[in-house]
């Protein structure tokens, strides 16, 4: 996607070049490969003739599990058939690309006394049909990509994003936060621990000017598996403690001075797009027994 440049008489851009050039560097590195590689492995499906003896062995299978769908790709139903191998105990010793069939049901289904596994795809060809309808095609390619894709997106995207949400545990909400919200910006939450870790307090003693202390007699000794920490360990010890929620807005509702032609705001792709990239940020509650920072 190119977005449109600005023109003189603008008004000052938005204050999220940091943020779009994560998210540039995300879908450049982590999103756009991911997505053609999913793309290109659901590209062609098959489905089982009517007649096929390798129908006929399938059908006959007491564990619906072992079986493929209605439509399936190539790889899938090749991954079925090496389970089933398996199962029957039908490969090579020390040659796991050597079936040898014997007198297993794959006998009567590819009429060989052994397969070479490289050469499986093409002695599945007279068992199926190929799916030529575009639309179904399609309609099962997007289904399989959107059930599969999952990228390992860098947190430091979440941090930028100042729509972003996040939940402290409440013992740490009301010592360090004074619960002063239920939930917090990332930039909200390094402030409120600088100036909680930074001010004399009855929880932390400055040592010098980057080292603290936690007080013996502090609530939070109980919490924490160390007596002292570093200034620039307060940013670790947020990450931590903290667990990230959602946001409330996407990049074009940010930065609306970014615009795109093939898309809006409220279209569904960014939505999915921006719930791709936190999906894997949405971990469970945070462990505050005994904390490290290892």
């Amino acid at each position: 996607m190119h977005s449109n440049s600005s023109s003189s008489t603008d008004p000052e851009p938005c204050d999220c070049k940091p943020l779009l050039s994560i998210a540039a560097h995300v879908l450049d590195t982590h999103l756009v490969p991911a997505l053609e590689r999913s793309l290109d492995n659901n590209e062609e499906y098959w489905s089982l003739k009517d007649r096929s003896p390798l129908r006929a062995y399938f059908d006959s299978h007491p564990l619906k599990s072992r079986r493929p769908a209605d439509f399936f790709t190539p790889a899938n139903l090749l991954e079925i058939l090496k389970d089933h191998f398996w199962i029957h105990d039908l490969f090579e010793p020390g040659n796991g690309d050597i079936v040898r069939v014997g007198d297993s049901p794959f006998k009567q289904c590819f009429q060989t006394p052994t397969i070479y596994v490289p050469d499986l795809y093409n002695l599945c060809l007279p068992h199926v049909n190929i799916v030529q309808h575009h639309e179904t095609r399609q309609q099962l390619k997007h289904a399989a990509v959107k059930q599969e894709l999952y990228v390992e997106i860098p947190a430091s995207i979440l941090y930028q994003d100042p729509s972003a949400r996040f939940w402290l545990p409440p013992v740490f909400n009301q010592i360090i936060c004074r619960n002063s919200d239920i939930s917090y910006p990332w930039e909200e939450l390094r402030r409120l621990f600088t100036a909680f870790f930074t001010a004399p307090n009855e929880h932390i003693t400055r040592l010098d000017t980057e080292m603290y202390a936690i007080l013996p007699t502090s609530e939070l000794a109980d919490f924490f598996h160390f007596k002292h920490i570093h200034h620039d360990q307060v940013l670790v010890l947020i990450k931590h403690l903290t667990k990230y929620l959602g946001k409330t807005s996407t990049m074009l509702t940010l930065c609306p001075k970014l615009k795109f032609t093939q898309c809006k705001p409220s279209d569904p792709v960014i939505f999915w797009i921006e719930n791709l990239i936190a999906a894997n940020h949405k971990h469970g509650s945070p462990n505050t027994l005994r904390l490290t920072l290892e």
